[in-house]
């Protein structure tokens, strides 16, 4: 198991980015290290595993990378959390506030969900929470999957932003792999 400072030195911290203010969080240093990697896609199935998770979603873009392996690792269909415009078919949109300005989400209209379904929903870091609500939402308002049977997984919790709390508070389970990593 990779501890959390061995963590904490393979992240690249990037000051003002993508505005000013910000520190970026870049994990492609982590993705680097097939040992690193291993044990964090290691790591995230287990969660699910203990989740009893059926369906993976991960959230555009750097969370599509542990989603996808994690979802392979165990054997679970993925589905994919976009930015707008980039499904092809109709979706589901939710409109979320970030660091610095707004956005939204989607996920397409016809994906294979129920209300019985245990969704984990993947991203690479938490910071406010913002993206990851967002995901929890499309999935419980447009498919009436109850708040208990949805799992927001992070590689990564911002300790300081607080996001992880603020999930919990929505009625949504959170767990994330490394804590208040800065």
């Amino acid at each position: 198991m990779i501890d959390p400072i061995t963590i904490k030195k393979s992240l690249s911290l990037i000051p003002d980015f993508p505005e000013p203010g910000i520190i970026f969080r870049d994990i492609t240093p982590l993705l680097g290290s097939p040992q690193i990697s291993e044990t964090l896609y290691s790591g995230l199935a287990e969660k699910i595993k203990g989740f009893a998770g059926t369906k993976i979603i991960g959230i555009e873009s750097r969370g599509f990378i542990f989603a996808s392996v994690a979802a392979n690792k165990i054997g679970l269909p993925l589905l994919l959390a976009r930015k707008p415009g980039k499904l092809p078919k109709q979706t589901f949109v939710e409109d979320y506030e970030l660091e610095y300005g707004s956005t939204s989400i989607e996920l397409h209209r016809d994906s294979v969900l129920s209300k019985t379904d245990k969704v984990v929903i993947i991203d690479d870091l938490v910071a406010t929470g913002g993206t990851a609500l967002a995901a929890a939402n499309l999935v419980s308002k447009n498919f009436d999957v109850p708040g208990e049977n949805v799992l927001i997984l992070a590689v990564i919790d911002i300790g300081e932003c607080d996001g992880g709390k603020t999930i919990v508070s929505q009625g949504y389970k959170y767990q994330a792999l490394f804590h208040s990593i800065v």
